[in-house]
């Protein structure tokens, strides 16, 4: 229609003089046919604006809906936004939501954006009341009516400022009809991501109902989860929701929901769907398919890194008899428990007060009747052995609890880094030659260089043919090559105090040796939730701790003990007691706690005690006991803090950081900061700020009332931390305030030290979208300031390693001429991390940046001591575990932030103040590599294809070839002229004498060929005897031979693509290669990298 008229009608003056009529019905007529033509004529039309204004408002006229309309249409064609959606809800119904036009389009876009900036803040402010609300119950100041106002004000939608610009309500009913229309028409995802954004968890959950899949729908709120949503609060009322509707569908996909609890911090829920799919009848579970998934779940959940949290699952996971699991134990503590009272029958009874220690229970029982001891023991042991699990459940149980614990995990990654190891020691001996003996900070880095190569590998080649060397380091260089030993043996657990026996306290190394054996064991242990480092480990360096009184002991066991329990004081990761729950929860749960004894209270009298029984529950308490309570390990660094010594002082305050990671423990908190600002050492005050934001780590918008105490701190070394805690607090989230807010410290602070610090956290918060950092980094590289552009290279370096991305490279190369010597070292560090496992086909400047750049600088003793510093630590990094690790903060094909990977190269870069602090780089390197496993945990003989056009493009970079020296060239001899024809002379002679003996030869000799004949005619014959017998016996080693070979030529001409072995190294940018090709064996995840269960579909 709107084509025919504009054919017909050059102008709309006609139309518009019609406006005029005082006919209603003509008016009306005009304005349709203005609305239809307004597309086309628009700039006409809006001449008469002010009269189609009037029509709208006019309350007598029938069809001001009309001319609302058609000025909301004018309004959009002169972009006045605002004004046209203000006139299109004047129109009423005839503002259609369903129509496909711009017009529809944007003043819907522009109607949703006011109602998600009303609603985002309506809930904000909510979470806010009920914060208060939290707090002021926590201090018990309130009264009774002042909690019941405050309840009333937070029970309010809307608080006093939003209440002034409440949203129109006809915005709301258009947001309703987008709604609908997406309903009716099956854009479910739409709607989704509209109700996520105006946080309607009520339109959620009628989308995905009203959904034909909502297992589809459930995923991608999942995925929306873990990408989009910046509110931690928000997520988590989501994630209970995806939980909840989950369990209304058939197929319950057990790996997102285990995620979603862990988002939750819920270990129970994962622990009961664990023992669910191991304790299943093997009627049920075709081909072990649910025994497979829980381990796939197991290997999936260790890849956040949170040992805590893995160790609270198996807290909660059944147990097995202790009997059954150590009958050996169990044995000796009866017998020991038999001769203990054959003692005492043979001694006379004591009298009351004679003994000050209580009495046991079960001994007072036993000595009440003599008749029940033998009874009771024929019934526990009964009951012990109808309470047996069968061998099937218990090898399961085993092989769930040795994941989730990594007694799996840590040998296979050690026997893939040391198989597979690739490191040059070319590239060590070059630099070792090449840089003086005498600069002790350059011979350090080269150590650190040689572990971060051999880190995780046991390879400690170049140190055994180097221990003269090594035995010239002398002070806190000592300390550091000691605690290198850690970074090469690291997760050699079993033999980790062997390893570092000759190091530690009592070998009478020195406090420098023996505080970086310490330090080295929590470099061996760290990561590790084993009942080894739980008890063992932790024990030993709490005891050293305790007994130290020499500074550089007591930082080093600070250290070691922060890295040995990291993670251990959150609330999941509590040390487990019989009672089923953890030792360190909050005083909110006593009266539970009260409960549970007196229900323990009532079945001790109902039960009869017998000698057995006290005898497991005894040896029970080694099992179930893991070490010292994070309670008593904290206490104690404590005490250390409040020496006020400097170098304690700062490695006790990074040490309550490590082990209250990602807490937000606020009495903690509070305490640290409070300390910070009493003591006078400013190293102190470094350690206690960094901790400080290790306990928010991931807390996101709970961590807000922190950050704004400590960036606007007087105190710039505060301010310091304040900027680290806003990078850990919303690490990998890329969160647009948390990132305007580090802009503005960058370039607003009047210390150079919180200006590097807010720009290098910059690449925290963007780990998990590398290619933006660049583009947010480009004009701070350039600033004048030379901090600023540390910073820079810095944020390249932690966003983009092992990407290879080509703009970070080209900042790089740029920053690595820069004049400033501390700058050029954090650009030749951070090329390093962005150039791990990139080889001349992925990256053609690998070369060139290796042998010119890196290499170079190394031995280049015309560079300040700083660059070379930096380019020695860029080629340990680059080589990194015999380049079989790269350094991942977040994996985006998991979708899931490496806690230990964070935190570690936040500390890393602390070596600004303190080298020593260097070997926390070990907890950001991750093996890259594709393991299949069975259900029996082991290898399978499965290849896998790289499908990559160019075959070289991820192979291992070729280590440097020796050169071989040249020869010595001989040295000219002048003769002189007379001995020159005397020996010319001679050879004459020679020549002559050679002929005549040539002649004597060539006469034949008539016997001698007779004698020749004779012999090769009785040697034809027996060749020909041997050959005739061994015809038939080499004529069948050939056609197998033949077929092998045959068939390894068909293989390769089948296969266009690499065939990677079981396990391979597979780089973080080959995942998308990979492809699964075995038929017989299916993969039970899409993710074919780390530890993939597969299953068996013809057993």
């Amino acid at each position: 229609m709107a084509a025919v008229m504009t054919a017909t009608f050059n102008s709309v003056d006609g139309l518009l003089g019609h406006l005029d009529d005082e006919d209603d019905t003509v008016i009306e007529a005009s304005l349709q046919s203005l609305v239809d033509l307004i597309p086309y004529h628009w700039a006409e039309i809006a001449d008469e604006l002010t009269k189609i204004e009037a029509l709208s408002e006019d309350e007598e006229f029938r069809h001001r809906q009309l001319a609302s309309l058609l000025a909301s249409k004018i309004f959009f064609h002169i972009q006045s936004y605002e004004d046209s959606l203000n006139h299109a809800l004047c129109a009423g119904d005839l503002f259609n939501v369903a129509e496909s036009t711009d017009y529809v389009k944007k003043l819907t876009e522009q109607c949703i954006d006011s109602y998600r900036s009303f609603m985002q803040t309506e809930y904000r402010n909510k979470q806010e009341k009920q914060l208060m609300l939290k707090s002021k119950k926590a201090k018990g100041d309130d009264s009774e009516d002042e909690e019941s106002d405050d309840e009333e004000m937070a029970e309010q939608p809307v608080n006093a400022e939003v209440a002034q610009n409440a949203i129109d309500p006809r915005k709301i009913k258009i947001v309703e009809q987008v709604f609908e229309y997406c309903y009716q028409t099956g854009d479910f995802k739409h709607a989704i991501g509209i109700a996520i954004e105006c946080r309607r968890l009520d339109r959620v959950e009628q989308a995905i109902t009203l959904s034909d899949d909502k297992v589809a729908m459930l995923m991608h709120c999942f995925n929306l989860c873990e990408t989009v949503i910046n509110s931690r609060t928000f997520r988590d009322e989501l994630l209970r929701l995806i939980v909840k509707l989950f369990e209304t569908t058939d197929d319950q996909n057990y790996n997102a929901i285990c995620r979603c609890y862990f988002y939750l911090d819920d270990t129970k829920p994962i622990s009961d769907i664990l023992w669910t799919l191991i304790n299943c009848d093997a009627t049920e579970d075709a081909n072990s398919k649910k025994e497979l998934s829980a381990y796939q779940i197991a290997f999936d959940l260790t890849e956040y890194q949170n040992d805590a949290f893995l160790r609270g699952i198996f807290n909660n996971i059944p147990r097995p008899p202790y009997s059954q699991l150590f009958p050996e134990k169990m044995k000796k503590g009866a017998a020991a428990d038999n001769a203990a009272s054959s003692q005492q029958q043979q001694q006379p009874p004591a009298a009351a007060g004679d003994n000050d220690q209580p009495a046991d229970i079960g001994m007072t029982s036993l000595n009440n009747d003599e008749q029940k001891p033998d009874a009771g023991d024929d019934a526990m042991v009964d009951d012990e052995v109808s309470s047996f699990w069968d061998d099937a459940l218990l090898k399961k149980w085993k092989q769930l609890k040795s994941i989730l614990l990594g007694e799996t995990i840590i040998p296979k990654y050690l026997d893939f880094l040391f198989r597979n190891s690739h490191s040059d020691f070319l590239i060590l001996k070059n630099i070792k030659d090449g840089i003086s003996e005498r600069n002790s900070v350059l011979n350090n880095s080269l150590i650190c260089c040689n572990a971060m190569m051999h880190c995780g590998t046991t390879i400690d080649q170049f140190l055994r043919d180097n221990l003269e060397w090594m035995g010239r380091a002398a002070h806190w260089s000592k300390f550091t090559a000691t605690a290198s030993v850690g970074m090469i043996h690291h997760k050699h657990l079993d033999e980790s105090m062997n390893i570092l026996q000759r190091y530690l306290p009592g070998s009478g190394g020195g406090p420098y040796q023996e505080g970086g054996a310490l330090y080295a064991l929590g470099l061996i242990h760290i990561g590790d939730n084993s009942d080894i480092t739980c008890n063992d480990i932790r024990s030993y360096l709490l005891k050293h701790l305790k007994q130290a009184s020499n500074e550089i002991l007591q930082h080093g066991a600070c250290l070691g003990l922060g890295l040995a329990a990291l993670g251990y004081g959150t609330q999941s990761g509590g040390s487990y007691s019989k009672d089923g729950g953890a030792r360190d929860k909050e005083q909110g749960d006593d009266d539970e706690d009260d409960d549970e004894e007196e229900a323990e209270e009532d079945d001790d009298k109902q039960t009869v005690a017998s000698s057995a029984s006290t005898a497991a529950s005894a040896l029970q308490d080694d099992f179930f006991n893991v070490g010292p309570s994070a309670s008593e390990i904290l206490t104690e660094i404590r005490n250390i803090l409040f020496q006020d010594r400097a170098v304690p002082g700062e490695a006790s305050g990074l040490s309550l950081g490590l082990i209250l990671c990602g807490s937000g423990n606020k009495q903690w908190y509070e305490e640290m900061l409070a300390y910070a600002h009493e003591t006078q050492h400013e190293k102190i005050i470094r350690g206690l700020v960094i901790g400080i934001s290790l306990i928010f780590y991931n807390l996101q918008e709970q961590a807000e009332y922190a950050i704004q105490q400590l960036i606007t701190d007087k105190l710039d070394t505060i301010r310091y931390g304040g900027c680290y805690t806003i990078g850990l607090a919303y690490a990998a989230t890329a969160n647009t305030s948390a990132i305007s807010k580090l802009l503005h410290l960058a370039v607003s602070d009047v210390s150079n030290d919180v200006r590097r610090a807010a720009v290098t956290n910059i690449g925290f918060v963007l780990c998990n979208k590398p290619e933006q950092v660049p583009k947010v980094v480009q004009l701070l590289s350039n600033s004048y300031n030379e901090h600023v552009r540390y910073g820079a290279a810095a944020a390249l370096g932690i966003a983009c390693a092992g990407t290879g991305n080509a703009a970070a490279l080209k900042i790089l190369k740029v920053l690595a001429k820069d004049k400033v010597d501390y700058v050029r070292q954090s650009s030749l560090i951070a090329l390093g991390m962005l150039l791990m496992q990139q080889n001349n086909v992925e990256q053609p400047e690998m070369d060139e940046i290796r042998s010119k750049v890196l290499q170079a600088t190394c031995v280049d003793k015309r560079e300040p001591t700083m660059c070379q510093m930096g380019a020695i630590l860029g080629c340990g990094i680059m080589d990194g575990a015999g380049r079989n690790v790269t350094i991942s903060l977040f994996n985006k094909y998991n979708n899931c932030k490496r806690q230990y990977s964070i935190i570690g190269m936040a500390i890393f870069w602390q070596y600004w103040y303190w080298y020593p602090l260097i070997p926390f780089l070990t907890l950001c390197f991750q093996p890259t590599m594709i393991m299949s496993l069975n259900k029996d945990l082991k290898m399978l003989q499965i290849d896998v294809e790289s499908r990559e056009k160019n075959k070289n493009r991820f192979s291992y970079v070729e280590n440097l070839k020796q050169e071989k020296k040249d020869k010595k060239k001989k040295a000219i001899k002048v003769e002189l002229s007379i001995a020159a024809k005397t020996k010319q002379r001679q050879q004459k002679k020679d020549k002559e004498k050679e002929k005549e003996e040539k002649e004597e030869e060539q006469q034949p000799d008539a016997e001698a060929d007779d004698v020749e004949m004779a012999d090769k005619s009785a040697e034809k014959e027996k060749k020909e005897k041997k050959e005739k017998d061994e015809m038939e016996v080499d004529k069948e080693d050939k056609k197998t031979k033949s077929d092998d070979d045959d068939k390894k030529e068909k293989e390769k001409e089948e296969s266009k693509y690499n065939l990677l072995p079981n396990p391979s190294r597979v780089t973080p940018n080959q995942i998308n290669f990979i492809k699964w090709t075995d038929k017989r064996y299916k993969p039970l995840t899409s993710r074919l990298f780390g530890f993939v269960m597969v299953e068996d579909t013809t057993p």
